[in-house]
């Protein structure tokens, strides 16, 4: 196995290791200074204190150099945000009906993941001076601000490249951990939201089958009707409109406490249309539509 030996950003070899044990041991304190070694096989580049070769250097110069504080804690966190965000996603914002507004939770959700997760790298990135301390590779690296933007505009690019880059600051590299987390994600949102979107158009379905329907529907005229008074249960229907419009029903049962029976049910597969109106010669017609799932929850109501 050779080696490959880095100092401020020139990179040499490869070198037999014999050869290399020699330079270390001869060469002066101050040649040493982030100097950086890699073998032949690909791995990443480490502090020389840290490599095979630390044994070949002087006694006071063999401690490996000390890293910030911290250790890769916060790391971990910044890993397991998104993950536990997507999570969310699939036990939260999949089991809300769409008068809970999963559209809008699910963008919250993701905002905040993504701000949060932003916030999270350029606190770490302070920490380990990244954009003012020279890195491993004798660099200074992108800094904590560049870092945050970046999250911002392109977090599904920046999130997994920063969990790679702060190895060269002696952190743990998470990249393949960041990435498959950011597909899980972002996956996850993708999946969520056009389901969301799925239920609607049905709903809209519904509503549009339950209009076509009404819209055929004439109220037959009794021989000799008693008289009603219109202008009272015209008052009672608008009211109980107001109260549903105020606390909106999530069940069958709530509608019908305050509507009565409903004039007419249209039932579909794994759900029922109900319709509530009110319409008389002079007054007009007032219409009241509300979607029921299997289980007697309310999905819509249109007023």
């Amino acid at each position: 196995m050779r080696w490959y030996v880095s100092r401020e950003g020139e990179v040499v070899g490869p070198i037999e290791p014999a050869e290399l044990m020699e330079w270390v041991r001869t060469r002066p304190a101050e040649a040493r200074v982030g100097l950086c070694v890699r073998d032949d096989a690909g791995s990443a580049w480490s502090p020389i204190e840290q490599s095979p070769f630390a044994q070949a250097l002087p006694v006071a110069a063999s401690a490996p150099a000390a890293l910030p504080a911290g250790g890769d804690a916060l790391g971990y966190v910044i890993l397991s945000a998104p993950f536990f965000s997507g999570v969310l996603v699939w036990l939260w914002v999949g089991n809300m009906n769409l008068l809970q507004d999963p559209e809008g939770t699910l963008f919250t959700l993701v905002a905040v993941t993504v701000l949060g997760t932003a916030v999270l790298m350029a606190v770490e990135a302070s920490q380990l001076g990244m954009g003012t301390e020279n890195d491993s590779r004798g660099k200074k690296g992108t800094g904590p601000i560049a870092w945050f933007l970046a999250a911002c505009v392109m977090w599904l690019v920046a999130f997994p490249w920063y969990l790679d880059q702060r190895r060269y600051y002696g952190r743990k590299p998470l990249a393949i951990g960041g990435i498959l987390v950011m597909l899980f994600f972002l996956g996850s949102s993708f999946a969520i939201g056009a389901a969301i979107e799925n239920k609607k158009a049905e709903v809209r379905a519904r509503f549009s089958q339950a209009e076509a329907s009404f819209s055929n529907f004439s109220v037959p005229t009794p021989a000799a009707a008693p008289a009603v008074d219109h202008g009272a249960e015209l008052a009672r229907f608008t009211s109980a409109k107001r109260k549903l419009k105020v606390n909106p029903p999530k069940t069958e049962a709530d509608l019908v406490e305050e509507l009565g029976e409903p004039s007419s049910t249209t039932n579909t597969p794994g759900s029922k249309m109900l319709m509530w109106y009110y319409e008389t010669k002079d007054i007009g017609r007032d219409v009241i539509v509300a979607s029921v799932n299997g289980g007697g929850k309310v999905a819509l109501v249109q007023y």
